[in-house]
């Protein structure tokens, strides 16, 4: 008998009717297959399509128009037994329709005959077992058979599976539409957050495990998890991050290049609002990352967010971006945006530019060559691990990464550590290393005093940079990292051990503050100065006076006209604690503690000083990044998801998965605006502390400044150690 005609009206919404060879045809909408006049067969392609788009209820009814046959039901074991089969065995009885309802066919009926001791015995999910319905299934009933019954009263029993607290449900797993859509929500948003590949569905191990768990839940498709799903978190993220921006009353912008897998260029856009927001990732494709460029991009998200609001733009420190960064400059210059380069990224050149001096020209090659042939020599290897057992050595060999700020620190400080098992297997007859290598790594003379020498110096670098490069923003530590810094390396030079290197004492220096001047703006010059810590002990005079203007300045852009004058008035009494700030507990507000981490400043201005006008342009200012580093790991976050194995994904929607992987914590918590000094303090583990709370000398000072008594700054307290690369 053939099917309705609005059945098959129904089917053919879903197919197009194509003629080829005077033959009709019915492509599918959804994945171009190609079926003949058979309304069956295109039903059941429907329900089986891996592109098919159809919502639940869709499929249900085709499932009812269409179904030549009830499918099998499936009852789950339950974990507790009913009250009403206490004593019993629930039983799965199979009726004909022709019977009336409540009446059973004792030729259908299954009774198992056990005594009531042995019943005792059986648990729940030894009882409900599976039951592979005929087709009659659609008529059968759930009939609880007690033990002491006969079969007149088991008719009775019957009855009770219409009681609604003996319901078919109570036995029958099922699903509703708007459930399996939550769920497939929830899975989607997991599956986003961990990178898993959108194919997981698919695999039949997945299957079986989420069908053991819940039999009726379809798994979604591969192409569903990666169009419709993927599309709708992409939205709800979207508007999280929307409000997010909304509700900031100042904003920074960061922006940086990179590659991914491909080799395609790709640009991350970050604000800070502090809490570091992925905003933009734009696929440039064939267009050149000119100046030019790269100042349209920042003045479209100027147009997009709203330039009011705009503090600061941090960018690598590419010449490109430097050009980029005056046009911008040149676009607005009543706004008082800062635009400078990430000081992570210029400590790095300057650790670059330290090693191309002469005595270290060639040490970071002769580094690598020795690491190589320790790690890629299998003899070597293991003769390496077993001396450093000897020896309880256990940091390893480490070669420097070009995309690593700092690495080439850990390169050194790898080498330093393991000098007893390298200098062992130098002397080794089993070892197969060159002997040029043998000879510097027996040199205690030049090779390693040398080594230890570049590592004194450039170590305070690197611990610097861990600091700066945290998610929170500490532009306030920008000018004591350079201070402290000079500090370190004079003491190192003035110690004996390194005598021989006092004549390039100067120089080094010199690269110090030429790497300053490229990236202290008086953007960190007037954040140093609003730190309560030290307000601004580390800035010369004229420093002083450049921080103070850009703070006016500043006002005018984020201030109303009656409290502009207000500023610096404030300002002076803040500097010379009078007025508010000569009140006992607003001092001491600075020296409370909570899980090991004191109150940063910018929380201090925002909670104790927040009836000030000058609290404003404060928090507007400390709120900006001194680096790039929340790009970086976006940059990271993406080449995660974007990775060999997944090579084969568009970069819209490598796009979308990096978009909502690095925003989706909006959705779960508040940001926690308070800055954790407490990982810092934990940097403790196996390296010289930096301790820089004994003195703070400024670039004009010189570094036999013992008697300075000057305000201990919160960045100057943090013994700050590096973790294990």
């Amino acid at each position: 008998m053939g099917r309705p005609a609005k059945y098959k009206q129904y089917i053919r919404e879903y197919f197009t009717v194509k003629t080829k060879n005077n033959k009709i045809v019915y492509t599918c909408n959804f994945c171009n297959g190609k079926y003949a006049k058979n309304f069956h067969r295109m039903a059941k392609h429907l329900l089986k399509c891996p592109k098919s788009m159809l919502s639940n209820s869709q499929r249900n009814a085709i499932k009812r128009c269409f179904s030549r046959e009830t499918e099998p039901t499936e009852v789950v074991e339950l974990n507790e037994c009913p009250q009403s089969s206490s004593s019993g065995i629930i039983k799965y009885i199979h009726e004909d329709k022709s019977n009336r309802p409540g009446s059973l066919s004792p030729s259908n009926l299954q009774v198992l005959m056990e005594t009531k001791e042995e019943i005792k015995n059986f648990s729940c999910t030894d009882i409900v077992a599976k039951s592979q319905l005929s087709a009659s299934a659609s008529a059968s009933t759930i009939t609880i058979v007690d033990m002491d019954m006969d079969m007149n009263d088991v008719q009775c029993c019957s009855k009770s599976i219409n009681d609604a607290n003996n319901t078919l449900t109570n036995f029958v797993d099922r699903i509703v539409t708007e459930e399996q859509d939550a769920i497939w929500a929830l899975l989607a948003r997991a599956c986003y957050a961990t990178g898993t590949p959108l194919s997981f569905t698919e695999n039949k191990y997945w299957q079986k495990a989420f069908k053991a768990l819940r039999p009726s839940f379809t798994l979604p498709s591969r192409f569903v998890l990666s169009s419709r799903l993927l599309d709708n978190e992409y939205l709800k993220i979207k508007e999280s991050v929307t409000l997010e921006l909304a509700s900031a009353s100042y904003l920074s912008v960061q922006l940086d290049g990179w590659s991914n897998v491909r080799c395609e260029p790709i640009i991350n856009v970050v604000l800070t609002t502090p809490r570091p927001i992925v905003y933009k990732i734009i696929d440039t494709q064939e267009k050149k990352h000119t100046a030019e460029y790269m100042a349209d991009i920042i003045q479209e998200v100027f147009s997009e967010i709203g330039v009011d609001r705009i503090v600061s733009v941090i960018t690598d420190n590419a010449k490109n971006m430097e050009k980029a960064r005056n046009i911008v400059l040149e676009k607005y210059p009543d706004r008082s945006i800062s635009l400078y380069g990430c000081v992570a990224h210029i400590f790095n050149l300057f650790i670059k530019d330290v090693c191309k001096l002469e005595p270290f020209l060639k040490i970071e090659e002769l580094a690598r060559k020795i690491i190589r042939k320790i790690k890629y020599s299998h003899d070597n290897i293991d003769q390496f691990k077993n001396y450093q057992k000897e020896y309880n050595t256990g940091r390893t060999l480490k070669l420097p990464v070009a995309t690593r700020w700092a690495s080439i620190v850990y390169c050194i400080r790898s080498l330093i550590e393991n000098i007893q098992p390298l200098q062992r297997i130098a002397i080794s007859p089993k070892a197969n290393l060159p002997e040029d290598l043998k000879d510097n790594i027996l040199d205690n003379k030049n090779f390693w005093t040398t080594l230890q020498y570049l590592h004194a110096i450039t170590s305070p670098v690197a611990k610097w940079i861990k600091i700066l490069e945290s998610s929170h923003c500490r532009i306030n530590y920008v000018i004591p990292s350079f201070v402290d810094i000079k500090k370190q390396i004079i003491e190192k030079t003035v110690d004996s051990t390194y005598e021989r290197f006092k004549l390039y004492a100067d120089q080094i220096l010199d690269l110090l503050e030429h790497r300053k001047q490229m990236a202290v703006k008086d953007i960190h010059k007037a954040a140093h100065l609003l730190d309560p810590r030290s307000k601004g002990k580390c800035l010369s005079p004229c420093e002083c006076v450049d921080a103070m203007e850009f703070i006016e300045k500043l006002s005018k852009c984020f201030l109303q006209e009656s409290e502009q004058g207000n500023v610096i008035a404030e300002l002076a009494m803040y500097r010379n604690s009078t007025g508010l700030w000569k009140k006992p507990f607003v001092q001491s507000s600075l020296n409370l503690r909570t899980d090991k981490t004191q109150i940063s400043s910018l929380t201090w201005w925002r909670g104790i000083c927040g009836s000030t006008s000058l609290s404003k342009v404060a928090t507007a200012i400390l709120e900006s990044p001194s680096t790039t580093a929340c790009t970086e790991r976006s940059f990271s976050t993406s080449a995660f998801i974007h990775s060999n194995r997944r090579n084969r994904l568009k970069n819209k929607t490598v796009a979308k998965l990096s978009y909502i992987k690095s925003n989706l914590s909006l959705q779960n918590s508040t940001y926690d605006y308070e800055d954790d000094n407490e990982n810092i303090l934990k940097l403790q583990d196996d390296v010289d502390d930096v301790d820089i709370a004994e003195d703070n000398i400024s670039v004009d000072e010189s570094e036999t400044n013992e008697d300075s008594d000057m305000e201990v700054e919160e960045a100057f307290i943090l013994h700050v150690v590096d973790e294990d690369q």
